[in-house]
């Protein structure tokens, strides 16, 4: 799946603002969490508002051995019990 151009503007945008309002922000642990290196958790909220920003954009592009990864993920979460809602909070 590939961005419109102003979807691709709009996700840029958006970048772009939670960097500027990003004070020390640090890219690299940014990239650590995306890359599963560090959990998101240990992100300030300035990048981790980035951080989801780049994850949702990356998981447009997920194939399908990513979406089964994550549909049987959330399906084990959901067996255990585990609210979705309160992840990552």
């Amino acid at each position: 799946m590939s961005r419109t151009l102003q979807a691709q503007l709009e996700h840029w945008a958006r970048v772009g603002q939670a960097i500027e309002n990003a004070p020390g922000y640090d890219r690299s642990k940014v990239q650590d969490a995306l890359r599963g290196h560090i959990s998101p958790d240990e992100l300030d909220p300035y990048e981790r508002s980035v951080y989801d920003i780049e994850h949702e954009a990356m998981m447009e592009k997920a194939g399908d051995e990513e979406r089964a990864f994550f549909k049987q993920l959330a399906e084990k979460q959901r067996a255990e019990g585990i609210d979705p809602e309160s992840l990552g909070s």
